[in-house]
């Protein structure tokens, strides 16, 4: 049942994949309305978040945060389930990349960088898109699920130009032996699944982060970067590339998470409803 299952998911992304975009605009109309208004997928988990993030927020605020995220969640599920479908020319006009020097100049030179983002607009598409700014290997770190068909079909869409996926809990030890330059994609702001990671304050709460990724960085002496994906006017994604440091030297030691969050933090601020609300970020608690 579950292969059959599977068989009619990859039917229909095909379908969604080969659709005119101003048809997938209906059809992220239509979800955003199911989920949102049918079903409430997740609305108490959003409310809570957005309401313990904002305190001093109105209500009337929150609500239009909360029906703008609904409707970017909308959105997100139909680009993540054509995404498979999708031809480096689409990710090339769709997703133009600011200041992506910041990392092909040090992966010219041999460098590994080390992009930590976050949940904002499209993070599929953005590793897809980083993919293709040079020949230097892209690596997508991902938790692994449960659902083995899920997995599969997940690493199908985020490879099928180029990239490459890595295991959160293979990272460090590919990293130390690759030899040569490489892109590492982290989405920094998951949720550990050990308590004895980081605890950082982030939006105003205890709020656990990974601790390893500080002590990868100086082992390979990474060049860290953030990246930050919001959607534009016309339809299409911008990409922004910041540098953090060159050398993981220049960042005192304990540093980089506190830095990352900052950025994280003013993002959120900036573009309140683009980021992941309905997401139990919050479920470890001090």
């Amino acid at each position: 049942m579950k292969q059959i299952g599977y068989f009619l998911f990859k039917a229909t992304a095909r379908v969604v994949g080969i659709m005119p975009l101003w048809l997938w605009r209906i059809l992220m109309f239509v979800l955003y309305i199911f989920i949102y208004y049918v079903f409430g997928y997740r609305r108490k988990v959003t409310r809570d978040n957005l309401e313990k993030s904002f305190p001093d927020f109105s209500k009337e605020k929150i609500n239009a945060i909360e029906k703008k995220y609904y409707k970017h969640l909308a959105r997100l599920v139909i680009e993540v389930f054509a995404s498979k479908h999708l031809s480096r020319k689409f990710f090339e006009k769709q997703i133009p990349v600011h200041h992506a020097n910041l990392i092909t100049d040090y992966t010219s030179q041999g460098r590994k960088v080390i992009m930590m983002s976050g949940h904002f607009g499209n993070w599929e598409w953005a590793g897809i898109r980083l993919g293709l700014l040079d020949d230097s290997p892209l690596h997508i770190i991902y938790k692994p699920v449960t659902d083995p068909f899920f997995e599969k079909y997940m690493k199908q869409m985020r490879t099928h130009l180029g990239n490459e996926t890595l295991s959160l809990y293979m990272m460090p030890r590919h990293l130390l032996t690759l030899k040569g330059p490489c892109i590492t994609c982290i989405l920094a702001d998951q949720t550990p699944a050990s308590t004895e990671n980081l605890w950082l304050s982030f939006l105003g709460r205890d709020t656990l982060f990974f601790s390893a990724i500080e002590k990868l960085a100086r082992r390979i002496d990474a060049v860290i970067v953030f990246g930050n994906m919001l959607p534009a006017k016309d339809g299409r994604y911008n990409i922004s590339v910041e540098l953090i440091a060159d050398s993981m030297s220049q960042i005192p030691e304990g540093q980089l998470m506190p830095m990352y969050v900052k950025l994280l933090e003013r993002n959120i601020y900036e573009n309140s409803y683009n980021w992941l609300w309905s997401h139990r970020r919050w479920k470890h608690k001090r």
